[in-house]
Parts: C-alpha cells; structure tokens; sequence
C-alpha cells in the first residue's frame, strides 16, 4: 500500500470513526439509523423519490430485510412506518399509519423474526376495523369483536377469548383483557430469545455526543442511551444533553422522549425533555408513557400523569401487573384476575 494511501485511510479513520466489528455486519453508521439496538439496526433506503423502505439488520446473521415502507405520492396519500420495539434480540414490532385526503385514516401492525424472515400483520384501525393489538416475543396479540388471539410469526394461532375483548394488555408472557368489563388472563408459551450481544460502541448521533468508552444501549429516532461507568445516560438528539440514569436495566422507549427503566425494587419513567423522572417502588411493575403501576408490601399503587401523588388500587398482595388503555391489571392472592380504571 502506497504511503498516501495509507495516510488517507488513517485522516479517514480519525475524522469519520471506523464502524465495530458488530456494526460492520451490516446496516449504515449509527448516525443514520432509525432505531437501534446491540442485536438489531433500523435505517430507511430510498426506492424512488416518493417511497423509502424501512430496512432491518439482524446482526447475528448479517442479515437486512425489508420490514416497513415510509411513503408520500405528494397528492394526499401518506404512508408512515415508527418502530415500536425489539423482542428477544429478533422479532420487530412496527406500525404503519396510512392517511388519504378522501378515506378514513389506517393503522397496521406488523411482527417480523429478522432471523427466518417470517412476518404477521394485521389492520387494527380503519373504516370497518376497530381492535387493539401488542407485541410479545414472537406473536402479536390482537383484541377486539372476534375475541383475543395470539398470531405467530411462524403461522400458528392461539385463540384465548372468543367473546368481544377490550383493554388488551401484557406483562411477559401473560395476557389481560376485559369481556363486558370482567377481567380476563392467559398466559402464552413464547419461543426463546436470542442471546444477548456485545454491546457496540456509542457514536455520536445529531446532538448527542456519547462519553468516553460509552457503549450502545438503544437508539429511538429521538432518544439515545448509552453505558459508560457502569451508569446509563440518556441524551434527546434535538437538545444534546446527558442525563444519568444511574446503574438501571430493562430500558423501554414509550415515546418519542420517555424511556421506562427499573432498579432493584422499583420500576421508573425519565422524561428526556423536562430531564426529570417518576419513579414507583415495587417488586412487580409497569410502566407507560403517563402512568406508572408497582406492588410492594404496601399493596399496589398507581401514579397517572393526572394526579399529583401515587393512588393505592389495593393494600392486598399483586402480582404480574400490567397496564392497559387507561386500566391495571393484576393477580391477587388467590391468582384471580383483577382490573381497576385509573
């Protein structure tokens, strides 16, 4: 290799970074990706002028995959997919929101395994279709008039309820729904999750600038959150602050700037544009982007976006919580489902 080339290659690996290993696999720089995990990359390709396809790496397999499409014919039609989240390291949950200046606005959701390629979805919102529907570990739940029902990505189907269902809800592997306001539980049999991946290295993506040695926690389109320390930062990329989160686990985005967390004992929300968080202490916990639901030896208690302080749903012992559409769920002593509005 010439010395000039050599001295090229060094200005470009100084100036512009060169990509780990577990990001060469695959995918675009981080600064361009959609959304971002250790195991999984999100990022748009551009079809034509009018459509961009929303790509998925995989990086154990070295694999992307369509999962999505972004899409605007410029006359009134508008056509776009979010990524939600990541399950056990393979299967993506992605809506697609579709709007037209002379039809009812639609919503579609969609499970892809980046690992055999194989996908569901199914509209929830149109104008003869009204259900609700959430992601676990390989299948999307679906609730609505023909009762609830647990879709596969590998084709089989589990019908849990026959009966008209609302308040969908899920916590692990357990389902909670409502028929004529009574609550309702099942619990699914989930295929297992890929193992965990190396952390890559954080980069620095619009605004936010990782800490020295920071490695990648999750990426979101607005959020970026990173481990230097032993402690997770959190950054919003259109202010560019770090905020530390402290030695947290089970991060969770839940909207364009909140991100669940969980300590030893209590589960908690950070609010990346106000900097400030919420947190519940329990041992069993849920979390949303407005309310925040935790047992402990008090009972279980809910705090909402609406109320100043925590409410105690029942001073009883809870277990497996879950909120749904404005409604708690859990187990009581005797392992009978329970719901209380919030």
């Amino acid at each position: 290799m010439s010395g000039r080339r050599s001295l090229f290659l060094l200005i470009f690996a100084l100036g512009f970074g060169v990509p780990s290993s577990a990001q060469a696999a695959c995918g675009v720089p981080s600064a361009r990706a959609a959304y971002e995990t250790p195991e999984v990359q999100v990022y748009e390709r551009a079809k034509n002028r009018r459509v961009r396809d929303v790509i998925a790496c995989l990086r154990a397999t070295g694999k992307a995959r369509k999962v999505d499409v972004r899409a605007n014919d410029g006359m009134g039609t508008d056509e776009f997919s979010t990524v939600n989240e990541v399950f056990g390291g393979r299967w993506i949950w992605t809506s697609l929101l579709g709007s037209a200046a002379e039809s009812a606005d639609t919503r579609e959701e969609r499970l892809t395994d980046l690992r055999t390629g194989e996908t569901f979805s199914i509209v929830t919102e149109d104008e003869f279709n009204s259900r609700t529907a959430l992601a676990v570990r390989g299948a999307l739940v679906v609730a609505g008039e023909d009762g609830v029902i647990a879709h596969f990505t590998d084709g089989n189907k589990v019908t849990l309820a026959m009966a008209p269902s609302t308040g969908l809800a899920v916590s692990g592997a357990r389902v909670y729904w409502r028929e004529q306001g009574v609550a309702r539980t099942a619990t699914l049999t989930l295929p297992a999750a890929d193992p965990a991946r190396a952390r890559p290295l954080a980069r620095t993506i619009s605004r936010c600038k990782p800490r020295r040695g920071a490695r990648l926690a999750l990426r979101t389109e607005s959020l970026v959150l990173s481990r230097s320390g032993g402690a997770v930062w959190a950054c919003r990329t259109t202010r560019g602050r770090n905020y530390r989160l402290g030695a947290v686990d089970n991060l969770r985005p839940l909207s364009d700037r909140h991100v669940a967390y969980a300590k030893p004992g209590l589960i908690a929300v950070f609010d990346a544009v106000r900097g400030n968080y919420r947190e519940l202490e329990g041992t069993s916990a849920a979390a949303s982007a407005s309310a925040l639901l935790a047992s402990g030896p008090g009972g279980l208690r809910a705090w909402t976006a609406s109320r100043p302080a925590a409410t105690v749903l029942t001073a009883d012992p809870a277990r497996e919580v879950a909120l749904g559409d404005g409604v708690a769920y859990w187990l009581d002593g005797a392992g009978t489902p329970q719901v209380a509005e919030l």
